[in-house]
């Protein structure tokens, strides 16, 4: 339960810092690491320890160490219920690779390799492009002109890695479901990446208007979870980026970074508490009347005080317990 806490809570700030500090000057591929790494660390940071020794006192000890009867409660559930919602969430994300799979490979009409990536012309209504890793599908309904822009989209994908990233999220959505933060940054990345792909097509010399035509002709179709499709529901936000794009200012990504790892170490952190060991004086009891009347001073002390009435012992406490000591 611990683990899950610590969990939300990084995850929470990463997004917080990137919320507030990941600007219109950091770059594209900035943003998008800087997700993809904080949302991995907030899932592993709670299983690193870094063991701290702190010096309590007895009683500060027991009071960390004391667990309600019953406090248990259905936690022992958890497990069970982290493992049914894990298979869930990996059988979901397997059929969507295998429909992504089987989508590249229906009613191909030719195939062909350009630029380094492989494209599948395809016998189906235009607006249902997209690309997975090196390959690409498209449409074989589409203009000379369409296609080459589409192309040249979707090779920005492949180019980036794009489809890698979708699929490192997809894999800590399997493992982290219960986390919402994570499927907030897979909608981040995904829009991160489409403004990239029309940053590259603008950069290549593309027409603006005409670009921007063909992404409205497209709004009717719906995006692929794991592949990168030329048509995202970001429109309105891609036009905007479009017309301005950020600048490649890396040194103020570096702040972000520092502040997430900053406080990423301290949840590392694991107090050991030590208990002082109490100095024992165990005088030479002797048969001369001072001796016996030292021994007469020397009580069983014990932080238990029911265990004791006007100085006398009703009970006798645990061994670990005891610790001799000299009353003056």
């Amino acid at each position: 339960m611990t683990a899950i806490l610590e969990i939300f809570i990084l995850s929470g700030v990463s997004y917080l810092i990137y919320a507030l500090c990941m600007g219109k000057n950091v770059s594209y591929p900035v943003k998008r690491r800087y997700l993809l790494f904080t949302i991995a660390v907030s899932g592993a940071i709670p299983f690193i320890n870094l063991p701290v020794e702190v010096s309590v006192t007895e009683e500060i000890y027991r009071v960390l160490q004391y667990t309600p009867h019953g406090s248990e409660g259905y936690f022992h559930l958890l497990p069970w219920i982290y493992g049914a919602g894990a298979i869930f969430m990996g059988v979901v994300f397997v059929l969507q690779l295998f429909s992504i799979k089987k989508k590249m490979s229906a009613n191909v009409k030719c195939s062909y390799i350009h630029k380094g990536a492989r494209v599948f012309e395809c016998e189906r209504a235009k607006g249902d492009e997209f690309s997975f890793f090196g390959k690409i599908s498209v449409s074989s309904s589409l203009t000379q002109k369409e296609k080459a822009l589409i192309l040249e989209h979707e090779l920005s994908h492949v180019r980036h890695n794009h489809s890698l990233e979708k699929v490192f999220m997809g894999f800590l959505k399997v493992v982290m479901w219960f986390n919402p933060f994570v499927y907030i940054a897979a909608i981040h990345i995904e829009e991160l990446q489409e403004y990239e792909a029309d940053y590259d097509v603008l950069a290549s010399g593309a027409d603006k208007k005409e670009y921007v035509s063909l992404i409205v002709e497209q709004v009717i179709t719906s995006a692929l979870p794991v592949g990168s499709k030329f048509y995202s529901y970001f429109t309105r936000s891609r036009f905007n980026w479009m017309l301005n794009p950020p600048h490649n200012s890396k040194g103020i990504a570096v702040v972000p970074f520092a502040i997430f790892l900053a406080v990423a170490v301290l949840f590392t952190v694991q107090a050991n508490c030590l208990i002082p060991n109490a100095e024992i004086i165990i005088p030479h009891i002797g048969t001369d009347a001072d001796s016996i009347e030292q021994a007469g001073k020397m009580h069983l002390y014990t932080p238990d005080k029911e265990k004791f009435i006007d100085n006398k012992i009703k009970s006798v406490p645990e061994p670990d317990e005891q610790v001799l000591m000299i009353v003056n």
